[in-house]
C-alpha cells in the first residue's frame, strides 16, 4: 500500500499457491486512487483525478506430463475526471472576466468551469495458452480476447456556463464553444496464434 500527502493512495495485493499437484492458480488485485492536481474554483472540488480499480488471475494446469494449460483473465476499471484546460494566456478581456478568479498564467493551476469533463474506460481481457510437446518440437496455442469501452467528454469552453459565450475575440479557441465534446468508444479484437517448434538437435 501507498499513501502521499497529496491524496494519492494505491492498494494492491496477489496470492500465488497450488491447488492440486498439477494444478496452481495466481490472483492479483489493485485500486489506485489520486487525487486531481487541478483546483476547480467554481466546484471547490480536484479536478485530473482518477480512480481505478481492476484484478487479474491465472491459472494452470497440467493434466499430463507433455501438455499445460494457462488461463488468464483481467478486468480494469478507471473513472477519472480529465482531462481540463488550464488557462496559462488569454487576449480576450471578456473571456478574461469569465476565467475570473482564476487567473491565466504560466504557473496557474486553477479552472472555473461546469466540471464536466470525464472519462471512463473499462476493459476485459482473456486468454487461453496451450503446450503440447510432440517429442520432436513443441506446438503452442495462444487465444486471446479483448473488449474495450471508453466514455469521455471534455469541456472546451472551460468556463461557468451551460450555454456557449461569445467573448467578441477571433481565431484559436476564443470563439464561442459548447461544453459537450466526446463520445463513445467500444472495440474487440480476438487473435489466434499456433506456433511449431522444433528441437534442437
Amino acid at each position: 500500500a501507498t499513501i502521499t500527502e497529496d491524496g494519492e493512495y494505491r492498494v494492491s495485493g496477489s496470492v500465488t499457491g497450488p491447488i492440486t499437484d498439477n494444478l496452481a492458480c495466481r490472483l492479483r488485485a489493485t485500486s489506485p486512487n489520486v487525487r486531481g492536481n487541478i483546483r476547480n474554483v467554481a466546484t471547490g472540488d480536484w479536478e485530473h483525478g482518477s480512480k481505478s480499480w481492476g484484478f487479474r488471475g491465472k491459472l494452470e494446469w497440467r493434466p499430463t506430463e507433455n501438455l499445460s494449460l494457462l488461463g488468464s483473465a483481467e478486468y480494469w476499471q478507471s473513472n477519472s475526471d480529465c482531462c481540463q484546460t488550464v488557462s496559462i494566456y488569454s487576449q480576450a478581456p471578456a473571456r478574461a472576466r469569465l476565467l475570473a478568479p482564476s487567473i491565466s498564467g504560466p504557473e496557474n493551476r486553477e479552472v472555473n468551469n461546469d466540471s464536466l469533463g470525464f472519462t471512463y474506460a473499462q476493459k476485459t481481457t482473456y486468454s487461453l495458452e496451450a503446450d503440447l510437446d510432440l517429442g520432436w518440437a513443441s506446438l503452442t496455442s495462444i487465444t486471446a480476447y479483448q473488449n474495450y469501452k471508453q466514455d469521455e467528454n471534455n469541456e472546451v469552453d472551460s468556463i461557468v456556463s451551460i450555454l456557449p459565450v461569445y467573448v467578441g475575440a477571433t481565431g484559436g479557441n476564443n470563439y464561442s464553444q459548447f461544453n459537450l465534446n466526446g463520445g463513445l468508444i467500444h472495440l474487440d479484437q480476438f487473435s489466434q496464434e499456433v506456433r511449431l517448434t522444433s528441437k534442437s538437435g
